[in-house]
């Protein structure tokens, strides 16, 4: 594969080990030089936490419940930089999620 797309997945995933996992069977899949596109809210900001509270008041214990795992960019690079993937570049273009590239290496 040339591509995989990762789009508000990866935070609802049960564990980091579900996760690790799961970024291993798309690196397999991957050709080298392959591309990991990788989308999730970006709770390392003002606005991924704003956003956690608000729907904390709004859709009572929802979106807690719904995301299992909470992602900052530093801790999304290092999770898929120890599974074999390089960092690209990310946009955090709302400042509540964010969008990374990734390449197979």
């Amino acid at each position: 594969m040339d591509t995989v797309l990762f789009v508000e997945v990866i935070e609802h995933l049960k564990n980091i080990d579900e996760a690790r996992s799961g970024l291993k069977v798309l690196h397999s899949k991957l050709k080298i030089g392959g591309k990991l596109v990788v989308a999730t809210p970006n709770f390392g900001g003002f606005m991924g936490k704003t956003m956690d509270t608000l729907y904390g008041i709004f859709q009572k214990n929802a979106y807690q419940s719904e995301h299992q795992l909470k992602f900052s960019l530093e801790s999304l690079k290092r999770l898929c930089q120890e599974v074999g993937f390089e960092y690209v570049q990310s946009k955090i273009p709302s400042g509540a999620d964010m969008v990374c590239l990734f390449r197979k290496v």
